[in-house]
């Protein structure tokens, strides 16, 4: 077979790469490719090469993670939803946070690390929220404070960092009297920058307009509500937790509306009572967080389901029930925690009582104007977390409606509270309907799973 020079050939599945101009000999007898440098001889095969290739293309273990990607895209088909993070005709958006349980399925604290999974993807989704309302907002207030001054106001800056450098260049301009008439038309209090020099009132209008766009981007995280939860298992044994969360008009006015204990104006001729849209004991293990329905008036309510593990693992009846109440009480807790922090959090905002404005809105940026994932996730969770040193919301209007000791499929015991808030409940003073008592689980050791993968899904709530 004649010989060649070449930099990269493949001869009926058999590949040379050179970096420099090599000489190459073929055997066709034993398809055998022999690379001739100036002091190395390599010899590759063809069963190197089916080797190499098949190396390549190699399937990669399909991680927890992966898996939950994949289902919140199966999610958002079988929906006919728009696309994650891109609102639909009535304005409507949904966005997704997922997470990694980070204790080990063999760890007594796994379910409890679940709950804590939860709490971050669900931080994460809102951190998108407000990230993609904030540089919305942003760019709008800014071309509608120049729309006057500039020629070019319809044209949409590139990026936040062409915003905010609209903004600068676009203040710097300003004469003292117009940032004056701008500041009053912001509602800025006059006695903020009266006697002030011009470089100080244009930094407060700077900052003005920056901090009015964050209570609007926070205004609407504090009404999106989860409408679907997800837990996946990867075969190597690791877990993720996936939410979808809904934010528009009415979510933001049904919050609102509920923070105040006023009746929205949304509601429908009839809905369904509690105990006909609460989910499967099995759908129930993967419940988490605040949803909203409707109750059998067609008033707007709220569900909250909380989640805690058991770290017992004798067989001592006593205190298996001991530990059983245990992991109910703070399950309990939880899902008043999140009542809680869903109610004042909306207070905050359309109380425009927001705390530290200027800190959000300089975590919202980094040094270069671009946005920063990270200090927005911090700050969304700081924000939620101090919810309940900022106002006390009353138990009125509260209930328990499911209260059990579950089997996770991992063999885990999980207690698992529902509690509901609703505009009857709150007219009835608490009325409460009283839940399911738990019953004295069978003194066994838990049967932790190890192999297997899968996807679970709680009870879908969207209107």
């Amino acid at each position: 077979m004649k010989k060649s020079l070449i930099w990269g050939l493949v001869f009926s599945g058999a590949a040379v790469f050179a970096a420099e101009p090599a000489k190459v000999t073929v055997n066709a007898d034993s398809a055998n490719v022999t690379v001739n440098a100036e002091s190395a001889k390599v010899t590759i095969s063809a069963d190197d090469t089916k080797s190499i290739n098949a190396d390549v293309k190699a399937a990669q273990p399909i991680s927890s993670g992966m898996m939950m990607t994949d289902e919140l895209e199966k999610f958002r088909k079988e929906r006919q939803l728009p696309a994650y993070g891109t609102p639909n005709a009535k304005g409507t958006v949904y966005f997704t946070g997922t997470a990694t349980v980070a204790a080990n399925v063999a760890s007594r604290d796994f379910i409890k690390s679940r709950s804590s999974a939860y709490d971050k993807a669900y931080t994460d989704a809102v951190a998108k929220l407000v990230m993609d309302r904030f540089g919305k907002e942003f760019t709008k207030k800014v071309r509608q404070e120049f729309s006057d001054e500039s020629t070019d106001a319809e044209n949409a800056p590139a990026s936040l960092q062409d915003t905010r450098a609209t903004l600068e260049k676009k203040t710097e301009a300003l004469k003292e009297a117009e940032v004056d008439e701008k500041l009053k038309n912001l509602g800025v209090d006059p006695s903020a920058y009266v006697n002030k020099s011009v470089v100080a009132k244009k930094d407060l209008y700077r900052s003005s307009i920056l901090n009015s766009v964050t209570r609007k981007a926070f205004g609407s995280a504090a009404g999106c509500l989860p409408v679907q939860t997800f837990e996946t298992r990867a075969a190597d044994g690791t877990y993720s937790i996936g939410v979808v969360l809904r934010s528009d008009a009415v979510c933001t006015e049904v919050a609102r509306c509920i923070s105040k204990k006023e009746r929205p104006t949304l509601s429908r001729p009839s809905g369904n009572p509690v105990a006909e849209i609460l989910p499967t004991d099995d759908e129930m293990l993967t419940q988490f967080g605040v949803r909203l329905f409707f109750d059998e008036k067609g008033e707007s309510a709220l569900l909250s389901f909380g989640q805690w593990g058991s770290n017992y693992r004798g067989n001592d009846s006593r205190a298996i029930d001991r530990a059983n109440n245990q992991a109910l009480a703070q399950a309990e807790n939880m899902a008043n925690q999140q009542l809680t922090e869903f109610i004042n959090s909306t207070i905050r905002v359309d109380g425009s009582s927001l705390r530290n404005e200027d800190e959000a809105s300089q975590m919202l940026f980094k040094q270069d104007g671009s946005q920063s994932k990270e200090d927005v996730v911090k700050f969304v969770d700081q924000w939620s977390r101090s919810s309940e040193t900022v106002g006390y919301d009353s138990m009125i209007g509260r209930g328990t409606v499911y209260r059990k000791v579950l089997r996770h499929p991992s063999g885990h015991p999980v207690g698992v509270v529902v509690r509901v808030w609703s505009f009857g409940k709150l007219d009835a003073e608490r009325s409460a309907i009283q839940g399911t008592v738990p019953k004295r689980n069978t003194p066994v050791q838990p049967s932790v799973q190890t192999e297997g993968s899968g996807v679970r899904r709680g009870k879908a709530y969207d209107f």
